[in-house]
């Protein structure tokens, strides 16, 4: 790959992965933050590798980076300034685009690939109306739909349906949650013997806490000592506010701006 393209791992934002601040007030984050400060990273890691300014650019993520990725192509196509960075595309895969569109998509998603049965999704589409988010608890026919999917989806994996789902089961607000796709593996540390014979997609994520918490690996990966005791994949510690709750007319403006994007 080396040869072909170079891609750069950033941790986005503080708090995340590696990455880390030097006082408290800047671990209060909103969605506006980490797509400032990845352009910020961007223009300064390119003003010191110059030579890397001509490359064709592609910025690429995935769940909840579907509203840090856009943002971040928008800024280095409209801000102007220096450096000048050739901006070919941006890639996204499972992207969260709009929570009420993103949930709401998800019982004619689930009917779409079987996992409910037709005359299930006409009575719920023509009692709910279609909005399946939000629903007023008097609407008792609409009440009830919801809760005849959820027990037809519940064995589901709403981040892959075709993978195992090791979790518990999950409450009805649980099965609409985005977040919960990536669920934290750490209950899988368990003795051989208490962990299960079946695959699980969260088995792949065991080996990184181990790697990624191994001194050695980050002295090799020039970590500041004292920065991180324990690296881990989803930090919920963070004071993290979601106010960008649609990117639509983001992705919009890019595309009429000719700007190549790809969703996987």
């Amino acid at each position: 790959m080396d040869k072909v393209a170079n891609i750069i791992f950033l941790d986005q934002s503080v708090g995340i992965g590696f990455s880390y601040a030097n006082n408290w007030e800047r671990y209060n984050i909103d969605d506006n933050i980490p797509a400032a400060e990845s352009y910020k990273f961007l223009r300064k890691w390119l003003k010191l590798h110059p030579q890397f300014l001509s490359n064709p650019l592609y910025i690429v993520g995935d769940s909840y980076s579907g509203v840090t990725v856009p943002r971040v192509a928008l800024e280095v196509d409209k801000s102007g300034l220096e450096p000048k960075m050739n901006l070919e595309g941006y890639l996204l895969g499972n992207p969260l685009t709009s929570y009420g569109s993103d949930l709401n998509s998800r019982v004619p998603f689930a009917h779409l690939k079987g996992l409910i049965p037709n005359e299930l999704y006409e009575s719920a589409k023509t009692d709910c109306n279609s909005e399946y988010i939000n629903v007023n608890e008097s609407n008792a026919d609409c009440v009830d739909d919801l809760k005849a999917v959820n027990l037809c989806v519940e064995n589901i994996r709403t981040g892959n349906i075709l993978q195992p789902n090791w979790s518990p089961k999950s409450t009805v607000s649980d099965r609409w949650d985005p977040t919960l796709i990536n669920r934290d593996p750490s209950p899988l540390l368990l003795p051989t013997e208490r962990v299960s014979r079946v695959w699980c997609r969260e088995y792949n994520y065991l080996y990184s806490y181990i790697w990624a918490s191994d001194k050695a690996v980050q002295n090799a990966l020039h970590i500041r000592e004292g920065t991180i005791e324990k690296w881990v994949r989803c930090n919920k510690t963070l004071s993290y506010t979601s106010n960008v709750l649609v990117v639509i007319d983001i992705h919009k403006e890019l595309i009429k701006k000719g700007t190549s994007s790809a969703y996987l």
